[in-house]
């Protein structure tokens, strides 16, 4: 379970790393949110006109100068994103592996424990009956092993099977709500360009449009990530019904090796011997 934690835990984080990228992207200057200078005093409205005629006209100045700034940053974050996945699929690739490796050591130690105790066994038989029932004893056991690393490994697998899909289907749906996002910021950006370069006099209402346009991209962002806080519940569904096979899996292994002791022992009947 603390694998399907740490698989959901980074996701999420990866989601909130997202936002805080995505509004970090989205300027803070005058540029995008048409600030005015609050320690600027006009002292006549001849004074007021000039002031409000030069942040508005500045802001068609500047666009292209800030426009890069913001697909720039926007780059470097789709980057760092694609980094960060590439990575998150190592380390998951990694922590199943030690796993896997665990569980072939445990099933070494388990099947030279259970050599032994099967030398110990036949050591016991010496009539026929005896022999033939400890044959049968040991194949009923080997067979009730293999079945139950079976079911295992089969619910290992689908578990692994399901996580990645979860974790591939989440990695497009963000990359689809950054893409929608940077369409959104680039149309934001052509459009503001095209009007400054159709009527710089109208700067202010351009300007106007374009934070608005901007608002509509981060809020539409932000409303399209609502589905990541998801990903923990499935995958800890995932891991409860991967748990529930392996619990079925053990309950058959044990009833199989009951019955076989309930025989064995009838044969050896009050021996003592097993």
């Amino acid at each position: 379970m603390q694998i399907a934690y740490n698989i959901s835990e980074k996701i999420i984080k990866l989601g909130a790393i997202i936002g805080i990228g995505i509004y970090i992207c989205i300027p803070t200057t005058s540029f995008a949110l048409g600030k005015s200078n609050s320690n600027q005093t006009v002292s006549s409205n001849q004074n007021l006109s000039q002031g409000s005629n030069s942040n508005t006209s500045q802001f068609c100045t500047n666009i292209t100068t800030e426009s890069n700034t913001i697909t720039s940053k926007l780059s470097d974050l789709s980057s760092k994103l694609t980094q960060a996945w590439n990575q998150q699929n190592t380390n998951l690739t990694n922590e199943w592996a030690q796993v896997d490796q665990r569980v072939a050591t445990d099933r070494q130690q388990a099947d030279t424990s259970r050599a032994a105790d099967f030398s110990k066994l036949e050591a016991k038989a010496t009539t026929t009956t005896e022999k033939q029932a400890v044959t049968t004893y040991e194949a009923s056991i080997n067979n009730a092993v293999s079945t139950r690393r079976a079911a295992f490994d089969s619910a290992r697998q689908t578990y692994r099977a399901a996580v990645k899909n979860v974790v591939s289907t989440k990695h497009s749906q963000i990359t689809t709500q950054l893409t929608t996002f940077q369409d959104s910021v680039n149309s934001a950006i052509s459009t503001a360009e095209a009007s400054c370069a159709a009527d710089t006099t109208n700067s202010s209402v351009i300007h106007s449009t374009f934070q608005a346009s901007m608002k509509a991209a981060h809020d539409a962002f932000q409303v399209s990530r609502a589905s990541d806080n998801t990903v923990k519940a499935q995958v800890q569904q995932l891991a409860a019904t991967r748990d529930a096979a392996f619990k079925t899996a053990e309950a058959t292994f044990d009833a199989t090796h009951s019955a076989a002791s309930t025989i064995l022992q009838q044969v050896f009947g009050g021996s003592g011997k097993v």
